[in-house]
């Protein structure tokens, strides 16, 4: 058999079929190795990010982290360390803006994991598009927020602000696309357009956008870890 080294030496990518297997397999072990890190290992990798909101001045700032995405299935070492480190922020407020459950029969599971959260001043609830296509029934869905300290807030699902001009707008909803290729998502849930994560500052008021806790349609996150953002607003 003639190959392509026979007609020309220096060939650079004739190999031996040895060579390609002995290639094909890492390869397969690379997508494998790399599979089971989203999966298994970057689904549970907790990272707080910081941020401002106004301009620093004498008065203290208040203390807001945003709880977003949540997607319990269960209440587990995940949970449990996302509880720990809310602990150790001790917020001022708590923000759930959204997609907490997405499922009647776990409600239960808000409930214990509302359970594990530092009792703060103020907690804010909003219903996210996954309460919504489930037909969380809003009456227990409330009465769980309600019976751990935290309303829903009715001015954020109306929008109505009157005179007053908000310094920023939170978001969740793309998960950060759950998976990124060096800063590219690829797949978002509807209605993301072309946010992904982070801050949107073109127009006022500026808009974040959170990467959340949890997951949903497929258990994976690789390149956009769960973020719980923690706010320090400096009021006017």
């Amino acid at each position: 058999m003639i190959t392509a080294r026979d007609l020309n030496p220096s060939f650079p990518f004739a190999m031996t079929r040895a060579t390609f297997l002995k290639t094909l397999l890492s390869g397969v072990a690379g997508a494998a190795a790399l599979g089971g890190y989203g999966r298994w290992i970057e689904p549970s990798i907790l990272s707080v990010s910081r941020h401002t909101i106004g301009g620093a001045t004498a008065s203290p700032a208040l203390r807001l982290v945003q709880i977003s995405d949540l997607h319990l299935k269960a209440v587990g070492k995940h949970e449990e360390k996302v509880a720990e480190r809310l602990h150790e922020l001790a917020p001022d407020v708590l923000l759930f803006t959204g997609d907490a459950i997405d499922a009647p029969d776990n409600l239960h599971l808000l409930g214990t994991f509302l359970s594990l959260l530092p009792r703060t001043r103020h907690a804010l609830a909003v219903l996210g598009n996954w309460e919504h296509w489930a037909q969380i029934d809003r009456k227990q869905l409330e009465g769980v927020y309600g019976r751990h300290g935290t309303r829903r807030d009715h001015i954020a699902s109306r929008v109505l602000f009157g005179d007053y001009q908000p310094q920023a707008v939170l978001s969740g909803h793309t998960h950060g696309g759950q998976v990124q290729v060096l800063g590219w998502a690829p797949v978002r849930p509807p209605g993301s357009g072309r946010y992904v994560s982070g801050w949107y500052k073109e127009s006022e008021p500026h808009l974040f956008v959170s990467r959340g806790i949890g997951t949903s349609v497929f258990p994976v996150r690789l390149g956009a870890s769960p973020e719980l953002p923690l706010f320090e607003w400096y009021l006017h």
